[in-house]
C-alpha cells in the first residue's frame, strides 16, 4: 500500500499496461474518525478511462498479506492517448460532516 503524504500525489512503483483492466484504490483510514462517514466517493480520470466497477469503504488484502481498510477502490479501463507517459487517477469524497476531498494515485505508463 502506496502512503499519501496529502500534498504530492504518490506515484505507483508499479506500471500502467494500456491493454489491461486494473484496480486502483484509496484508503481514507485516516479520515474516518468518530463518527464520520464518507457519503459519496467519485472517480475522476484521465481522458479514455472509465470505471467498470465500484466499491466504496471496504477492506483490502495487500499483495503482503496487510489488510487496508476503508478504501475507495475501481476496476478502470481505458487507453492513454499517445506519448502520455503519466496518468493520475482521483477519487472525491464527501464526508458526513461535510468537508469534500480529492485523494490521487499517479502509475506510468507501460508503452509495449
Amino acid at each position: 500500500m502506496i502512503k499519501h503524504d496529502g500534498r504530492q500525489p504518490p506515484l505507483d512503483p508499479q506500471w500502467w499496461d494500456p491493454d489491461e483492466t486494473d484496480w486502483v484504490g484509496i484508503s481514507w483510514s485516516d479520515w474516518l474518525t468518530g463518527a464520520r462517514s464518507m457519503v459519496s466517493s467519485a472517480w475522476l480520470l484521465p481522458d479514455g478511462f472509465e470505471p467498470l466497477e465500484e466499491q466504496q469503504d471496504v477492506t483490502v488484502e495487500t499483495v503482503d498479506g496487510d489488510l487496508v481498510e476503508h478504501v475507495n477502490r475501481a476496476r478502470i479501463s481505458g487507453t492513454p492517448a499517445p506519448g502520455v507517459t503519466e496518468l493520475t487517477f482521483t477519487n472525491r469524497v464527501v464526508f458526513s460532516d461535510g468537508p469534500e476531498k480529492d485523494r490521487s494515485l499517479r502509475v506510468k505508463v507501460s508503452h509495449t
